[in-house]
């Protein structure tokens, strides 16, 4: 160890112990949502953290789409962040099938256009909203407290608080008045740029803000924003103040061309803004799936292509699209948007895919329906469910969701190894059919999970199969173990790039994994009686000859025996002349 004898500043190279260093596991339970809301940004995944900050952005329920009813369902079983895009159509050559937003344009006394205000996103929801100008609750008044003279460019005054540059002020004594923009803010007195011509006596003449306030007012909420100017440099300015604060709406300055303070709009009790449209109807199956153009040009799904924090993607507006879009023209457009989220889960490798049967069919169709999938990205339930709307009426609505908590609650509470299923659905009164046990016995060997009431024990999922045709991907569960490691993996040897490729480094990575892999074992995630029937890890010459290292590569090869769920319990009862014999197997 190094000796410091003298006061200095030393430094001295530190090499981490690679003992120390650990991989963490990665959740998988953050949920991709799509679909159709009353209001928010257009085509802009936003992280979602509650069911209030969702209403807060997209609004509440809308008759006929599914989007607030499955995001409700997530965070009531469980769910704890997702992200919302919000869908419509928004770039089409006819503009009145894109979505619009709602516009009012309030007007200076010489009726010319000076503020436009818009609703702060696309869709009808901004027709509802209204704004009113009116004059401050309190205006900031001072007295002057010396004569002014005809060409004066300040005043004495009582109290100079109150005052900035920026403001527009008017000074009377009673009989006359003059208009003047402040240029400084001295102590006990106030600076203007042009001299005004009118002689005022002190004691009788006052000094105070020309300001205004509007009041915005949606359907059960309103907003007042008060002592607002009409000057860029005012820290109270219109534009600044109102698009800082506001929910509902945005305003812009129009830039009168009338001289402060006629300028000013005029003060008036109620406007209603007018224009918004919410882009739903002509919807187009590559307005789900959209583009990626590169960073900062991606929509749709494919805006998820950088997303790492995602785990699983919900679509539970497709149907609602196919009944009320005319870009929706047969369920063939809903199957080519559910394989393109597929396709996107396995590109992004670590994704899984909740996918909704059709509304109103048969056991039958919804077998015929799941053979449009193969793959281990994706599950598939079946049927709808029905939840209470806002009102106390029943609706029936996909059940993605709903199920998408469920997957989020046993990640949670135990682990991506428990299979999402026998697990009770909060917020479900019923189901769209009632799908018994030898209706299931027909449709499980398909991939297809049931969601079924149970007397005494609630509405439960009843399956935890993917819509793979390998046996070896065949639950969910697995798959996801799978993918957890795999990211986990991923994201904790970003360290190794550019480390020597030698066996020094392959006993690190081997030591890392080794004690990774062991501790899930040790949690349950691993099936065998000791850490080696439960995984294996090589990283060796054997995984690395001469031709991988020139290609500047390591490969370590990793054996994972996954544990299974237990789907079929079976009681063997036999008699013999004396007792009874029970045996239970399961498989």
């Amino acid at each position: 160890m190094t000796k410091y004898i003298s006061p200095d500043i030393y430094f001295e190279r530190v090499v981490r112990d690679e003992r120390f260093r650990q991989l963490e596991r990665l959740p998988l339970d953050c949920v991709a949502f799509l679909g159709f809301s009353e209001r928010g940004p257009i085509q802009e995944p936003v992280r979602v953290t509650s069911w209030d900050s969702f209403k807060q952005r997209f609004g509440s329920y809308m008759p006929g789409c599914n989007l607030a009813y499955a995001v409700y369902g997530f965070f009531n079983n469980g769910g704890k962040e997702c992200f919302v895009t919000r869908v419509a159509r928004i770039d089409d050559p006819d503009e009145s099938k894109n979505a619009a937003r709602a516009t009012a344009v309030l007007r200076d006394l010489y009726s010319r256009g000076t503020i436009r205000v818009e609703a702060s996103s696309e869709g009808s929801w901004g027709n509802k909203l209204k704004v009113a100008v009116g004059v401050p609750k309190r205006v900031h008044r001072s007295v002057v407290t010396h004569d002014i003279e005809p060409g004066a460019t300040s005043a004495r005054v009582e109290v100079s608080k109150g005052f900035e540059k920026g403001a527009l002020v008017r000074l009377t004594d009673g009989r006359q008045e003059a208009f003047a923009r402040v240029r400084e803010v001295k102590q006990g007195e106030v600076v203007w740029e042009e001299p005004i011509e009118l002689e005022l006596n002190r004691g009788r003449t006052t000094i105070e803000n020309v300001e205004f306030k509007l009041t915005i007012t949606a359907e059960d909420d309103f907003e007042i924003f008060d002592n607002l100017s009409m000057d860029p440099e005012h820290s109270r300015y219109f534009e600044k103040v109102v698009n800082r604060e506001s929910l509902y709406v945005r305003v812009f300055d129009m830039h009168s061309n009338t001289e402060p303070p006629y300028n000013f709009p005029q003060a008036m009790t109620e406007t209603v803004l007018e224009g918004g449209r919410d882009g739903r109807e002509w919807v187009t199956p590559e307005d789900f799936v959209g583009f990626s153009r590169g960073p900062g040009e991606r929509r749709g799904l494919r805006a998820y292509l950088e997303n790492e924090d995602i785990g699983l993607i919900c679509l539970p507006d497709l149907f609602s699209a196919l009944e009320h879009s005319e870009g929706f023209r047969s369920v063939t457009d809903v199957v080519a948007v559910q394989r393109a989220a597929v396709e996107l889960a396995e590109n992004m490798r670590y994704v899984h895919v909740i996918l909704d049967t059709p509304p109103g069919i048969g056991p039958i169709e919804a077998a015929a329906y799941r053979d449009h999938f193969d793959t281990r990205h994706a599950a598939i339930y079946y049927p709808w469910i029905k939840v209470l709307d806002e009102g106390g009426g029943v609706v029936t609505v996909p059940p993605c969701g709903h199920v998408a908590g469920i997957y989020a609650k046993m990640d949670e509470e135990y682990g991506v190894h428990k299979p999402p299923a026998n697990e009770p659905i909060s917020d479900v009164v019923g189901v769209e059919r009632v799908i018994d046990k030898d209706t299931q016995d027909m449709i499980y060997p398909d991939g297809i999970n049931c969601i079924r009431p149970f007397p005494g024990r609630g509405i439960r999922i009843w399956g935890s199969r993917t819509l793979s045709s390998n046996a070896l991907w065949r639950h969910v569960n697995v798959c996801r173990v799978f993918a957890m490691v795999c990211k986990s993996v991923e994201f904790g040897t970003q360290w190794a790039p550019f480390e020597p490729n030698d066996r020094e480094l392959w006993k690190r990575l081997t030591r890392l994994l080794g004690t990774f892999l062991t501790q899930m074992w040790r949690e349950g995630f691993l099936v065998g009686e000791t850490p080696e029937q439960a995984f294996y890890v090589k990283c060796d010459e054997e995984t690395n000859p001469p031709e991988v290292r020139d290609a500047g590569e390591v490969v370590t090869e990793i054996g994972l025996a996954i544990v299974r769920p237990l789907e079929y319990i079976v009681f063997r009862i036999g008699e013999r002349v004396t007792d009874m014999v029970l045996e239970t197997e399961h498989g």
